[in-house]
């Protein structure tokens, strides 16, 4: 009886490892697929800026593009990890803002990106949303901060702060301008950081002009972000 039952309880943990193991490749196929099929979107808005001539639709083309290279890095990094309910933030980051930087190499020349950034993992429900956020922050450094400059610093951080998570983008540009309003501005970057932002349940701080200790300028914008990161 004894032995029947060492026997049945095996065999019971044999299914379980096995459903697991099933459990995991499902996964990580429905990341490589989300991941692919967001590749072949951004590849189609690669073709069509062949057919648009207007500057301004080909800025609203590259911009949809680098968000969606912006999920798509967070699903090929679930894909290929063991662990389908966090990303390494800080590693994903590298990534994304260096891919920013290759995008907008045209007005790159000359620009510095400094980073700070613990070694933190992030929920999958919560990567995405702060994956976006960095994107439109540090891509509106690069398009509008150092214009009329021949050189400018980006500073990303990336800190945990007692129990909350802080992401925080800076640049010693030329400052946003006296008449700006977070509230009212009609952009849909400044749009998205907001409303991202509070589906993290955060908090959304804008400095111009700032005098950040941290820093070593005390010109150009601050953004700051600051949330509770979930733990299952």
């Amino acid at each position: 009886c004894i032995a029947y039952d060492i026997t049945e309880r095996k065999e019971i943990d044999n299914q379980i490892r096995e459903a697991l193991k099933e459990k995991e490749i499902l996964l990580q196929e429905v990341h490589h697929r989300v991941k692919n099929n967001l590749q072949v979107i951004s590849s189609m808005l690669n073709l069509q800026r062949r057919f648009v001539d207007d500057a301004k639709m080909l800025e609203v083309l590259d911009e949809s593009q680098n968000r969606i290279s912006t999920m798509s890095f967070i699903h090929e990094s679930l894909y290929k990890n063991s662990d389908f309910s966090s990303i390494g933030f800080s590693d994903y980051l590298e990534r994304l803002t260096q891919n920013l930087i290759h995008s907008y190499s045209n007005v790159t020349t000359g620009v510095e990106l400094i980073t700070k950034l613990d070694d933190v993992h992030i929920n999958l429900k919560q990567a995405i949303p702060c994956g976006l956020i960095v994107n439109e922050l540090v891509s509106n450094c690069l398009k509008y901060a150092f214009k009329g400059m021949s050189s400018g610093k980006i500073y990303l951080r990336v800190q945990r702060v007692e129990e909350n998570l802080e992401i925080q983008v800076a640049d010693n540009g030329v400052g946003l301008p006296e008449d700006f309003d977070f509230e009212t501005n009609e952009s849909l970057g400044v749009y998205l950081v907001q409303a991202l932002t509070d589906q993290l349940d955060g908090t959304l701080t804008v400095d111009n002009k700032h005098s950040d200790n941290a820093l070593e300028w005390t010109t150009g914008a601050s953004f700051l972000v600051s949330f509770t990161p979930l733990t299952d």
